[in-house]
């Protein structure tokens, strides 16, 4: 029976850390992006699962505070850059999708559409104190790891 502190390192590189309790992932949980640690993330498994709050941490400062349901990301998320602007959005079933809110540092605020896990629409137009600017969308390179 596994039990206990563990660290699964791939072939990549990538590195995950975790604890067993009767042979399944249990606790607070630590998945690092092979190549440094830029990329890694925080989260808590229960009965071998992903559940419950999780803080994905990029390149640059930007952190993305999301949740997993079953495994897989589900529910509201906040995206904030290390430039301060943030974005909340929402995963069904492991991908992006619905409306999303981008709030940048202006006080400018662009809805965006995620479908199936890809922001739709090329060019979008938002209102800051009471001027129309125009601006091409601007595409988020998400990490799922």
């Amino acid at each position: 029976m596994l039990q206990g502190a563990a660290v699964i390192t791939g072939a990549n590189g990538d590195r995950f850390e975790f604890n067993y309790v009767d042979n399944l992932v249990e606790g607070q949980a630590f998945y690092y992006k092979a190549g440094g640690n830029d990329i890694w993330e925080e989260r808590r498994y229960s009965r071998g699962l992903a559940q419950g709050a999780a803080t994905l941490h990029l390149p640059g400062g930007d952190v993305e505070e999301r949740t997993y349901e079953g495994g897989v990301l589900h529910g509201t998320a906040t995206f904030v850059s290390h430039k301060g602007d943030r974005e909340e959005r929402c995963y069904v079933n492991g991908r992006l999708d619905g409306p999303a809110k981008y709030y940048y540092p202006s006080g400018a605020v662009e809805t965006r559409i995620y479908e199936n896990g890809v922001l739709q629409g090329e060019e979008e137009f938002f209102y800051s104190s009471f001027t129309l600017f125009n601006t091409v969308s601007i595409y988020i390179v998400l990490y799922y790891i």
